[in-house]
């Protein structure tokens, strides 16, 4: 309503055509927010987070040909202002932008180039989780298994909540041990204690000062559907190795477990 307000007032503003267009977006009018980008664009060639911004919604809507086209005149087209948090927020669209080209140039076949655009934002960002993600599930139809696993358990790391991630990694080790996802009926994870709160919902803001508490330093065992585990069986249980401290999660205790250090010679 704002940057409606602003048109009424100066139909010739390009900056309201472009915030007008992304709040059409995120309303789900993404046709409309895409026809305020091109004017916007019209009305100023030089605005470069227009171009990234009716690039990324051409990509996510699946127009691929289009979206390349308007991110080459973006990356083409010279920054306005040097100010950081200006580059600092354009920066963050144009990953995101070739992102969402990456994943769709590998949802419509074009996986070599979506893989390709896929590495150029980690090269960008190299945590930027969805990026992770949608190089882990392109490389997976590709064959490249162990590639694709190697990002997915990143993404994990960087993010437990992340249901997408945590699925395509499930199903692909299930695959991988030439199983079915569905037959999974047991799982074990271990974290650092940060990590840990993190799946669990817990805020773990007090372990990051004195005296680093942990919420809970019990083994948990937890459905799978509670902690939001999809691609296992429904009834699937999933078991929470203790953290021992605030600085020593349940992974050290995992792997002292597997060494067996009590059993070594």
């Amino acid at each position: 309503a704002e940057f409606g307000a602003v048109l009424k007032l100066n139909p010739h503003n390009a900056a309201a055509h472009n915030q007008l267009g992304l709040s059409l977006d995120r309303l789900g009018k993404t046709e409309e927010g895409i026809g305020h980008l091109r004017t916007a664009i019209r009305m100023r060639p030089g605005h470069k987070h227009a171009h990234y911004n009716i690039a990324d919604m051409l990509a996510r809507r699946g127009d691929v040909d289009e979206a390349v086209y308007f991110l080459g005149l973006a990356e083409k087209v010279a920054p306005e202002t040097e100010e950081t948090d200006y580059l600092q927020e354009l920066e963050r669209i144009r990953v995101k932008t070739i992102t969402n080209i990456g994943s769709a140039l590998a949802r419509n076949g074009h996986l070599a180039r979506g893989v390709a655009r896929l590495h150029q934002a980690l090269a960008l960002d190299p945590d930027y989780v969805e990026a992770k993600v949608n190089l882990g599930v392109a490389l997976l139809s590709s064959g490249n298994y162990a590639e694709g696993i190697l990002h997915l358990r990143r993404a994990v790391t960087l993010n437990p909540d992340h249901a997408e991630a945590t699925y395509n990694l499930a199903k692909a080790l299930a695959k991988e041990a030439g199983i079915s996802p569905d037959l999974i009926v047991e799982a074990t994870i271990v974290c650092n204690p940060v990590m840990h709160h993190l799946l669990l919902g817990i805020d773990p803001v007090e372990l990051g000062q004195a005296p680093f508490a942990l919420a809970t330093s019990d083994s948990l065992d937890l459905s799978a559907e509670a902690l939001d585990l999809t691609g296992l069986h429904p009834a699937a249980q999933v078991h929470l190795l203790p953290c021992i401290a605030g600085h020593v999660g349940a992974d050290a205790a995992a792997v002292a477990l597997s060494e067996a250090p009590d059993r070594s010679k």
